[in-house]
């Protein structure tokens, strides 16, 4: 078994595959409070009923998607940037291969 020595993230990889990622978990947590949003919605009279809440549900997802690109690509790079100074200084991740 060898043992290998993570030294770099490349920051731009880094930012798409966590966005990625994030974009998956926000939409999943957007959908849930869109629909809790629209439930409570459904039963205020004269809100629009069920309606609103699918409204709700809908840019609680999309919301949960963007979001989730943004600030995981954002998070990613600042991410992969302080892993590659702290790397430099203390020495990188080290993993098992076989």
């Amino acid at each position: 078994m060898a043992t290998k020595t993570i030294t770099r993230v490349d920051p731009v990889q880094y930012g798409k595959i966590l966005a990625i990622i994030m974009a998956i978990f926000y939409g999943i947590a957007g959908l849930f409070v869109g629909l809790g949003m629209g439930a409570m919605f459904a039963l205020v009279p004269g809100a629009g009923g069920v309606g609103v809440g699918a409204v709700a549900a809908i840019l609680g997802l999309v919301g949960g998607i963007f979001g989730g690109l943004i600030m995981g690509f954002i998070a990613g790079i600042v991410g992969a940037f302080a892993y590659n100074v702290l790397a430099n200084a203390v020495g990188g991740i080290k993993i098992d291969l076989e």
